[in-house]
């Protein structure tokens, strides 16, 4: 619980520099790809398996989006202080978040 205070009081102090911390770890780039899978796992567990509903057009995309989210977070997370990488999580992460809407 310390942890996380520790964490909510420097972003609170210096959110900028907090951010630009964060982003240089892989924690960050993996908690995205994993709670995208989850989504996706969720997703298609609960609705389509259990409830047995078909996943709409519009389903399918957000979907797709979300498992680039999920492509990017590794990729960017294989070492997140390359520039390139953490470019190319970042361009997956909020580019492919539009075409999901």
């Amino acid at each position: 619980m310390d942890f996380i205070k520790g964490l909510w009081r420097d972003l609170r102090a210096r959110p900028v520099d907090t951010l630009v911390r964060w982003q240089e770890q892989r924690f960050l780039w993996l908690l995205m790809a994993v709670a995208m899978g989850g989504l996706i796992i969720l997703a298609h567990s609960f609705f389509q398996i259990y409830l047995y509903m078909a996943p709409c057009e519009q389903c399918v995309y957000i979907r797709y989006a979300m498992f680039v989210m999920v492509i990017g977070g590794v990729i960017a997370a294989i070492n997140p202080k390359n520039i390139v990488l953490k470019l190319i999580g970042c361009v997956a992460a909020f580019l492919w978040k539009h075409y999901g809407h």
